[in-house]
Parts: structure tokens; C-alpha cells; sequence
């Protein structure tokens, strides 16, 4: 997991500045363990930058070359040298009361604590471009940015008054898990025995160090937890964190920290079917409002022809209205239109009467269609041991939704029975037995029905969280954060049977 270091930053309207400096590190020099996401996490998070006011010039993107960004947005190499004087020229450059926002987007792992500050006896690495394998010699993973080193400048500029905004998309821990190998994601995580790192020694009278000054961590996942990204699309990769948190910075203008938590972990379990990472938040600030809320125009979406420019990537379903506009700071609506053939990043639109008379530039979603679809892929093992009993087309004609290589929960055999896992592919993510377990063959006299009737119930199950979830944004926003939204309550009644029919208690 990562820890964000979020601060909280008063409205751009009120003229203090933003800088930021994102780094994402895909193409590693010297380690066989390369990612795809990060590169397109920064681009993600510079146009949500964008969007909530900052300007292009406060920008810097550390990340692999070639990656399409803004005219004047500065870019570098994500070495170690270039993220360390970059985040520290930021804040040398900003005055009191001003933001400096840091993200990272890559590889974390673990070390053995050097000053006894970390309560588990292990510092937290991220790992830039150039990082390399455990230097006996020097104590230390070569080129590794340690956390002691972001806290130290954290520390630097809360001293003079500056709020610091830290985000970042990794995983330092592995712990806890049982992974099965069949999910569609790669975790951000680089087991330490792979750089050779020594294993850390548990120091009992390690205490943490609070920051001063204006600030709140954010954390991408829990502590024995991992960060994932996965494809969308053909092979585009994302962090799964990165994309549901700028979503909802994309949705919801006006939120503060605690909400823009909850709010993506909400949308990390409903549409990762069991997402095995849980963004955690904490600090002084984190019921302050996020930054940049009051950016005009922040839910415009560019418009080409009759091509919205976002698709499944920003979470959009088919049938979903638009409202057109001339310009991207319009108030007066040209026409509406409805989303039709859904990609990754982009979606038609089907032009509704009365038809637009000028040109149309950009576009807001006024209604979102609900989405209540659910299909699930069958792993390896799990296709083994339905060949015993008629195979996988057989388990097809038993069900009403269908079987996809591209589906957010997998089929899985544990090695006494058939399990559901999410997109990760990791069993058990909360625990023994929080996978739901589905059945066991030996112990049904039809495999097949059994199996079907119990992913029947638990898309049942599914569709209605999706459903709920949804319903909670159809306000006059268009989203509402938990726990605001539709209130459910089952109420337990007695009653008696009527042939198949259940007949209550009072009934005339």
C-alpha cells in the first residue's frame, strides 16, 4: 500500500497556488519489473489538475518519455535525483499558505528501519527509475526513495506554512494474502528477498513520528494490503486507485477528504466485485474540502463531432444522457444527446431532438443510466474441474448471466471446492473464508445446478449493491456520497406458508 500524504488546500479562489509534481514510474533500468499504469495514472491526474484549476506552468511530470501532456507542462526522468530536487524546488518556490501536491505512481517495497522511527521496524521504499538491488555495502536499495526522505521534506514545508498534498499509488506490504494466480491485475509491489533486501528486525521501541503543520494522510490500501492496476480496455493499464479517485474529483466538485475516501473505496467494491484494497485516511485535515471544488466547468467532457471523449475508463454506461454546450464555460445548454457503443476512453453520441444549431464542444452527463450487469470468467483450475461434470458450456446453459475473460469476479478452485475472487485474484483478502465459497462438488449429487444457483444468488446479490450504489447519485448532483442516498432497512416478520407463497402473520 501507499500512503497519500493528502492536504488539505483551501479554494484556488482565494489565491494561494498549487504546485505539484507527479511521478510515474513504468520503465525500470535496472529491475525486471516493469509497469504499464503509471505512465497513464500521471496523465490522469494532470488533467484533474487541470479541471480543479491548476495551472499548466505549476505542473511536472516525472515519467517514461513520449507521454502526451499539455504544451506547458514540465517533464523529467522519474530518477531518484530529479523526484527528491523537483519536489524540493516546489516547495523552495511556494510561500505561506500555498499547496504542494506530491504523487507517485510505481513500485514500493520494504527495508529494515534506520532510526527506529517506524513502529513494525521497517521503512517504506518507493522505487524511482533507477532504482536498483540491496547494496550491502551502503546499508541501502540502490536509488530507493525512502519515506524518511518524503517525510523530511513533508517537515520542510509545513515549517513555512506550506500545505502538502502527497498521493501515492503503491504497495509496501504483501502480507496476509493467499493469491490464486488467475486475477487480471499486477500489485505495485516488489517483495524485498527479490532485491535482496535483509529481513527487517522488529525494533519494540519504535515509535511513529507525527508531522506538524496543516496535512492529512491518504492511504491507497491498508497496511497488509496491495495496490493494484489492471487493463482497460484492449491494453490500456490504470491504478485502480488512481482511476476511481480521479472520478470522483471528476463527479463531485465540492467534497472534503473523508468523503473523497469513502467515496472511492465505495466505488473500489462495487465495481471490482471484492476489491482487495481499502483506502485508509487520517490526519488533522481530513474533513477540510479538497482542493480546486469551485473550478468552473470541472464536469465538462471534450466533445469531437458526435464522439464523447470518455468512455468505460471514467465510468460512464450506455444510455446516459448529455447535456451540449458551445464552449467549455457555457451556461446555456445547445442540446442533448444519449451515449451509445462504450469504449475505453471515449463513446458516440446520438444526437436528440431538437437538434443542436451551433457547434457543440464539450459535454456534461446530466442522467446516468444504471448499469446493473454482472458476468463472470472461470480460472484455469476451476475449467479443470468443471470438465468432469459437462465443462464450461454446460455450467452456461445452467446460468442467466454469462461467462467473460473480461469480468470483474473469477470462478476459482481452492483446492476442495469452487470460490469466487475478485479482478486481483487473491482468495481470502479479509481473512479465511471472506471469499464467497460457492460449493464442493462431493458434496452435491448435480455440480452443475448447485454451482449455478449459487452464483445466481450471489449476482442477485451483486446487482442490488450495484443498483444502490447508483441510486445514491441520483441526486440533483447526480452523486451522493455514502452513507447519503436510498435507506435500506429489513424488518423480520412472522408468518406462514401458502403453498410456495409465504402468507404474514395478520393476514386477511
Amino acid at each position: 500500500i501507499v500512503a497519500l500524504v493528502l492536504l488539505a488546500t483551501p479554494s484556488l479562489a482565494m489565491q494561494s497556488r498549487l504546485r505539484a509534481v507527479l511521478v510515474g514510474v513504468g520503465d525500470y533500468l535496472h529491475l525486471d519489473a516493469d509497469l504499464q499504469g503509471p505512465p497513464n495514472d500521471v496523465r490522469l491526474m494532470s488533467d484533474m489538475l487541470l479541471r480543479r484549476g491548476v495551472a499548466a506552468e505549476d505542473i511536472v511530470v516525472l515519467s517514461d518519455p513520449g507521454l502526451s501532456l499539455p504544451g506547458n507542462v514540465q517533464t523529467a526522468a522519474p530518477t531518484k535525483s530529479e523526484i527528491l530536487d523537483r519536489f524540493a524546488h516546489v516547495i523552495d518556490e511556494s510561500a505561506p499558505g500555498d499547496t504542494v501536491l506530491f504523487y507517485f505512481s510505481g513500485h514500493g517495497t520494504q527495508a529494515p528501519d534506520q532510526d527506529g522511527d517506524e513502529q513494525g521496524g521497517a521503512d517504506e521504499l518507493f522505487l524511482p527509475r533507477d532504482a536498483g538491488a540491496w547494496n550491502g555495502g551502503l546499508g541501502e536499495v540502490e536509488n530507493a526513495i525512502r519515506d524518511d526522505d518524503l517525510g523530511a521534506l513533508v517537515a520542510r514545508a509545513t515549517a513555512k506554512g506550506v500545505r502538502v498534498v502527497g498521493i501515492v499509488d503503491a504497495c509496501h506490504s504483501a502480507t496476509g494474502f493467499r493469491a490464486v494466480g488467475e486475477g487480471t491485475g499486477r500489485a505495485r509491489y516488489i517483495a524485498p528477498e527479490t532485491l535482496n533486501i535483509p529481513e527487517a528486525e522488529v525494533s519494540p521501541t519504535a515509535t511513529a513520528t507525527e508531522t506538524a503543520g496543516d496535512y492529512v494522510f491518504l492511504y491507497a490500501a491498508q497496511s497488509d494490503q496491495r495496490a493494484f492496476e489492471y487493463p482497460m480496455g484492449a491494453d490500456e493499464w490504470y491504478g485502480d486507485f488512481t482511476r476511481n479517485l480521479v472520478n470522483v474529483l471528476q463527479d463531485v466538485p465540492a467534497l472534503s477528504y473523508d468523503q473523497l475516501a469513502q467515496a472511492v473505496a465505495q466505488r473500489l467494491r462495487t465495481k471490482g466485485g471484492q476489491a482487495a484494497q481499502t483506502p485508509e485516511i487520517e490526519g488533522p485535515m481530513a474533513g477540510q474540502p479538497v482542493f480546486g471544488g469551485d473550478a468552473p466547468a470541472l464536469r465538462r467532457i471534450v466533445v469531437e463531432g458526435t464522439v464523447l471523449k470518455a468512455g468505460l475508463l471514467q465510468d460512464l454506461t450506455e444510455g446516459s444522457e448529455v447535456t451540449l454546450y458551445a464552449d467549455l464555460t457555457a451556461t446555456e445548454a445547445v442540446g442533448l444527446a444519449r451515449v451509445t457503443d462504450l469504449r475505453a476512453t471515449e463513446a458516440d453520441l446520438t444526437l436528440l431532438e431538437p437538434y443542436p444549431t451551433v457547434r457543440v464542444t464539450h459535454a456534461e452527463v446530466t442522467t446516468k443510466a444504471m448499469d446493473v450487469s454482472f458476468r463472470i470468467a472461470i480460472g484455469p483450475k476451476a475449467r479443470a474441474e468443471l470438465d468432469r461434470f459437462g465443462g464450461v458450456a454446460a455450467l452456461q446453459a445452467a446460468l442467466d448471466l454469462p461467462i467473460s475473460d473480461q469480468a470483474a469476479q473469477t470462478v476459482v478452485w481452492d483446492g476442495t471446492g469452487f470460490a469466487l475472487v475478485g479482478r486481483d485474484g487473491v482468495l481470502d483478502a479479509f481473512g479465511p473464508g471472506t471469499s464467497p465459497r460457492l460449493m464442493q462438488p462431493g458434496q452435491s449429487d448435480d455440480p452443475i445446478t448447485d454451482l449455478a444457483l449459487a452464483l445466481m444468488a450471489h449476482a442477485r446479490r451483486a446487482r442490488l449493491e450495484q443498483a444502490l450504489e447508483q441510486m445514491a447519485g441520483q441526486s440533483t448532483t447526480r452523486f451522493a456520497l455514502l452513507p447519503s442516498g436510498p435507506d435500506v432497512q429489513i424488518q423480520k416478520l412472522s408468518g406462514a406458508l401458502r403453498g410456495n407463497r409465504c402468507r404474514l402473520t395478520g393476514e386477511g
